[in-house]
């Protein structure tokens, strides 16, 4: 079974999605950050969706909390 992560710290990946110019990240950091947030949550692929596709506007918490909802 996958380690899930914490409600915090995908908020805190999240964060750094929403926002990568204020870190600073190259293309390749943002990718792995992506992956380390979707690889974190009960449903990867679901979790992945509502980053890149899903257009419902939501805050980071609402979509962090719909990425933990199995």
């Amino acid at each position: 079974m996958a380690n899930h992560l914490s409600r915090e710290q995908l908020l805190a990946l999240l964060d750094k999605l929403m926002r990568p110019k204020a870190h600073k990240l190259t293309q390749e950091q943002l990718d792995e950050v992506l992956r380390e947030f979707y690889t974190g949550c009960p449903d990867p692929v679901k979790a992945r969706w509502l980053v890149v596709e899903c257009l419902d506007p939501m805050t980071d918490e609402q979509l962090v909390d719909r990425a933990m909802a199995v």
